[in-house]
Order: structure tokens, then C-alpha cells, then sequence
């Protein structure tokens, strides 16, 4: 399952301003639903190779509904290497 990245999500990495500090409420209007959530974390997937074997993750979190971080994660294998 070869995914590429879609344009909803090159628009939220290339806009670093408009990502912080945004309502939950309004990143779920803007950007879907998210691939990965819990409590205090999303996480997009913004890459995934064929049979999952590498695979790019955008990770935002949370604080009191807002986001206040994000970070890219590579892995392989299930393992984070970047």
C-alpha cells in the first residue's frame, strides 16, 4: 500500500505558524480525522511504503485542547529511526 503524500498534509507541514497553537476542533475540520489518536497525541500518516515496511508519521500533541508540538517520524520495520 503505496501512499503518497496528500496535499491537505504537505499544506500542514509547510505552514508551521498555522499549526501551532490550533484548536483541536479545527485541525478535525481542516485535516480529517486523524490516523492515529489518543488522548494528548494525533498522528497522521504521511507516508506509508508497500506492506508497511516504511512509513512516515506527522505526531502532534496536545495541551488543554491546543496544539503545542509536532514532530516527523520515520520508521522502519515498526522501529523509529528519524
Amino acid at each position: 500500500m503505496n501512499r503518497p503524500l496528500p496535499k491537505k498534509n504537505t499544506f500542514l507541514l509547510s505552514q508551521e505558524r498555522e499549526l501551532l497553537n490550533v484548536k483541536t476542533s479545527d485541525l478535525e475540520k481542516i485535516y480529517g480525522l486523524p490516523d492515529i489518536s489518543s488522548n494528548e497525541e494525533w498522528g497522521y500518516i504521511l507516508y506509508e511504503s508497500r506492506f508497511g515496511i516504511v512509513s512516515k508519521i506527522l505526531h502532534i500533541y496536545f495541551l488543554s485542547d491546543r496544539v503545542v508540538d509536532y514532530y516527523i517520524h520515520v520508521y522502519f520495520l515498526g522501529m523509529r529511526i528519524m
